[in-house]
């Protein structure tokens, strides 16, 4: 479930992205003719939002990894603990065996 919310995070950051890539596209297409402390502005409003975007795709994954970690662990100790315990050699031996 979380990474699935990780994953519709990501999604609306991708959408967040284009709209802004495109609006800001609209307006460099107008402001060749304007003054300069608008381009300057505009510019340093679009480098702060590519460096949030940055910042975010990379937290997106960092909680992409976080959210199978516990799985993971679960299916890590479940293992270790069947292996330990049992023996999953032995065991997978006396079923092959049951089959030839």
């Amino acid at each position: 479930m979380v990474a699935d919310a990780v994953k519709m995070q990501s999604k609306n950051l991708s959408n967040v992205k284009a709209s802004y890539k495109m609006a800001f596209s609209a307006f460099e297409k107008q402001n060749k003719q304007q003054i300069n402390s608008i381009k300057i502005e505009l510019k340093g409003v679009k480098d702060g939002l590519d460096n949030t975007v940055k910042k975010l795709e990379s937290s997106l994954c960092m909680y992409r990894i976080y959210a199978w970690t516990p799985l993971l662990a679960a299916l890590a100790y479940i293992t270790y603990t069947f292996n330990n315990e049992v023996g999953l050699a032995v065991y997978l031996q006396c079923m092959l065996k049951q089959f030839i």
